[in-house]
């Protein structure tokens, strides 16, 4: 077997998850907007996985230290113009 070493190749994006999720110095690029909420500021969701998904991601990024342990979201669901949704708002 011969071997051959080769110089300036790229290397690629690291990926993150299962689904492929491309890395960014906030964890994944899916919940980048988790750091940009300011104390006060909700977001609205369609489906209570999507919630889920969002205050698991806390849990994980709370976990690697991308977010600060202080981080904190609350979920509740809400009727607005004759829909029901999930609303999450950051608490702390």
């Amino acid at each position: 077997m011969t071997v051959t070493i080769e110089k300036n190749i790229p290397k690629p994006a690291k990926v993150i998850g299962a689904r492929g999720t491309p890395a960014s110095k906030f964890g994944t690029v899916k919940y980048v907007w988790l750091h940009q909420m300011e104390i006060g500021d909700s977001v609205r969701f369609t489906k209570q996985s999507e919630a889920h998904g969002a205050v698991a991601c806390v849990h994980r990024l709370k976990k690697i230290e991308k977010l600060p342990q202080t981080f904190k979201l609350e979920q509740q669901t809400v009727v607005e113009n004759g829909g029901k949704f999930i609303r999450v708002w950051r608490i702390a």
